[in-house]
C-alpha cells in the first residue's frame, strides 16, 4: 500500500520540478489528448511514463479535475449560448429547449434554496433538543435525589 505524497513530491518522494509539472497538467487537460494512453502522453511532455506516472499526484489529479471542469463548463456555456441565439431567430426546437434549460435551473434553484434554509433551521433545532434534554436531565434527577424524612 502506497502513502500519500507530500504536497509538491512526486509518487516517488522526489520533489516536482514546476515547469514540469505544469506540462503534465496541461498535457492531461487538454482534450485532444483524450484517448492517448501513459506512454503516448508522458512521450508528449518528453519524459519515461515512469517519470510521467509519478507526477500524478492526488493534488495534480485535483487540479487536472478542476481545469477539465473548467473546460467543460465553458464548452456548456458556448452550446447554451448557440441554442439561444437559435431560439431568437425563431427556431421552435431551440426554444423549447432553452425554456426546459429555464425550468431545470429554476428548480435546481429552488432545491438549493430550501437546503440553504434547512442548513440555517439546524442549529436552532440543534438547540431546542439541546434544551429539551437538559429539561429531561432536571427532572430526572428531581427523581434521584431522596425525599426529605
Amino acid at each position: 500500500m502506497s502513502k500519500k505524497p507530500q504536497l509538491g513530491y512526486t509518487m516517488a518522494g522526489a520533489r516536482m520540478h514546476a515547469a514540469l509539472r505544469a506540462q503534465v497538467i496541461e498535457v492531461m487537460t487538454d482534450p485532444q489528448n483524450d484517448g492517448l494512453s501513459q506512454k503516448e502522453l508522458s512521450e508528449k511532455v518528453g519524459v519515461s511514463t515512469r517519470t510521467f506516472y509519478n507526477y500524478l499526484t492526488p493534488e495534480v489529479w485535483e487540479e487536472i479535475r478542476k481545469r477539465r471542469m473548467d473546460i467543460v463548463c465553458q464548452a456548456l456555456k458556448e452550446v447554451d449560448q448557440a441554442i439561444l441565439d437559435k431560439a431568437k431567430q425563431g427556431d421552435v426546437s431551440a426554444a423549447k429547449l432553452v425554456y426546459s434549460r429555464w425550468q431545470e435551473q429554476q428548480e435546481r434553484q429552488q432545491l438549493v434554496q430550501e437546503k440553504m434554509q434547512r442548513e440555517q433551521e439546524l442549529p436552532q433545532s440543534l438547540a431546542d433538543v439541546e434544551a429539551e434534554l437538559e429539561h429531561v436531565y432536571s427532572a430526572l434527577e428531581q427523581y434521584d435525589e431522596p425525599a426529605d424524612a
